[in-house]
């Protein structure tokens, strides 16, 4: 019997660890409580430990990048100290390794950025577009700075097709705050002038006033 599980110990072990080196997690999972219950029949563990452990903390490591991709694609973006741990954690992992380890991660700092500045990308155009509306050209092209921030950050982990269709709308809504920005400077010089007038009229500089209203009428 001692045998036995020590031969499954060590078949279910060299599994694990093969699936691990090819990143094949789903696999590893489907034997990780096999392979804790032969290590808990075992009569020698302490010949085993060693070889246990380093399973056993590449699997606990392989669950936090699962969980914390699992709270990213849910919307959660609050996981930086997490996102620090698995980091220290991979940095821990002896031996060469480790490449599989430091790919999963590298796919979950690039899901993370993607999903949480998608989010921050049209959190700020939302915003621009209010701003629009009522008239607040000095929030409109702070939020436009920010979304031009998110724009670049995005487009280190982004695919083409949709940094494409971001630059459009970047585009649409600068066009739209130029414009917005020209008709409120025109009015701001139409009242400008309209004062001007009321001013000279007041004073019956009568040429004055006449002359200013050429100009306006004229521009």
């Amino acid at each position: 019997m001692k045998k036995d599980t020590e031969k499954e110990f060590k078949k279910t072990f060299s599994l694990i660890k093969n699936y691990l080196n090819k990143r094949d997690f789903d696999k590893a999972v489907s034997l990780y409580a096999e392979f804790n219950e032969l290590y808990e029949k075992l009569e020698t563990q302490g010949k085993y430990y060693e070889a246990y452990n380093v399973i056993n903390n590449k699997m606990l490591l392989w669950f936090k990048i699962k969980e914390s991709v699992s709270l990213i694609r849910k919307g959660n973006y609050d996981i930086k100290e997490t996102l620090a741990i698995i980091e220290d954690e991979i940095k821990k992992l002896e031996g060469n390794k480790i490449r599989p380890f430091i790919n999963a991660y590298n796919d979950l700092i690039k899901l993370y950025w993607i999903m949480k500045g998608r989010k921050d990308f049209s959190f700020n155009v939302e915003r621009i577009k209010n701003s629009l509306i009522e008239n607040d050209m000095d929030k409109s092209i702070n939020y436009f700075v920010n979304l031009v921030r998110v724009y670049n950050l995005l487009a280190r982990y982004e695919d083409y097709g949709n940094m494409a269709k971001l630059k459009k709308v970047i585009d649409t809504l600068r066009y739209e705050i130029a414009v917005k920005r020209n008709k409120s400077k025109n009015k701001a010089k139409e009242k400008e002038n309209v004062n001007d007038i009321r001013d000279k009229l007041d004073k019956n500089n009568y040429n004055g006033a006449i002359k200013l209203y050429s100009n306006i009428f004229n521009e």
